[in-house]
């Protein structure tokens, strides 16, 4: 729950100090396009890091496995729900480059975050062990 709300935090963070200062001072994309690029990778981002939660305390051969295939399931979320909000949402139909742009640093930002935290929690399991 912590490692969440860490990732959450974050991200939020990142899109408060590029995001929101870019819509505001350009005015172009609006607000919500780059929120909703942020929320597009948040979520498979945070699914991910529960999955990982859950399999703690498996054998390495099935961690690494799922690891595999949580990348590929991070992944198609990302990209599904965009596809969902491009035909759902006129704003981000309407400023479908903004959105993608914004989804690719989204994507970036949260998979680096996703990343650390589980090295972070890898490194201090394997110093108390």
């Amino acid at each position: 729950m912590r490692r969440l709300g860490a990732l959450v935090a974050g991200t939020i963070a990142v899109w408060a100090l590029l995001a929101l200062p870019a819509t505001l001072l350009i005015g172009e994309p609006p607000v919500a396009v780059t929120a909703a690029a942020a929320g597009v990778c948040l979520l498979p981002a945070a699914l991910t890091l529960a999955l990982n939660d859950r399999v703690r305390e498996r054998p390495p051969e099935e961690k690494i496995v799922i690891v595999l295939v949580s990348t590929f399931l991070r992944m198609g979320l990302a990209i599904g729900l965009g596809v969902l909000l491009y035909y759902v949402a006129p704003p981000i139909r309407d400023n479908v480059v903004a959105f993608v742009g914004w989804g690719v640093v989204f994507y970036l930002v949260t998979l680096g975050l996703e990343t650390s935290l589980l090295y972070r929690d890898a490194t201090r399991a394997s110093q108390s062990s």
